[in-house]
């Protein structure tokens, strides 16, 4: 069984919650101050800190296995949704993907070489979504 869950957050907009690689961290969606940012919290305490932003809001993110790079999604022209591979302190995007198709939601593999993501790209213009996989090589 487990206790009664506790706030760990205090922002009225923090969502998508994820473990840090190393689980020393919290890593989350905020809109506490604007966009949509990647925010990070010691799991030891202290206050939240951005550590990736984007002016069109980032919608979702995971940190890759050694806790370098993040994956995430983003609407960086302000059109199209594409995947994105930046250094966990939210410097140097690359676009994984680069298409007029929404590219969402990238998952890293257990070893980090792939990046599997959620793509409209061979929907024949209908709103079918299908999986993608794609190498991450450095």
């Amino acid at each position: 069984t487990g206790s009664l869950a506790q706030p760990f957050t205090t922002g009225r907009k923090d969502c998508s919650p994820r473990w840090s690689e190393d689980g020393t961290r919290l890593g989350f969606i905020s809109s506490r101050d604007g966009e949509a940012k990647v925010f990070a919290l010691s799991m030891s305490g202290g206050d939240a800190h951005c550590i990736a932003s984007h002016r069109n809001g980032i919608d979702s993110f995971e940190w890759s296995p050694d806790g370098k790079k993040i994956a995430t999604h983003s609407s960086r022209d302000g059109k199209k949704l594409d995947v994105y591979v930046l250094n966990a302190d939210g410097s140097n995007w690359i676009a994984l993907t680069n298409n007029d198709a929404a590219d969402i939601y990238p998952v890293w593999s257990r070893d980090g070489k792939k990046i599997i993501f959620s793509s409209t790209r061979n929907n024949g213009g209908g709103y079918d979504i299908n999986v993608f996989v794609a190498d991450w090589i450095e």
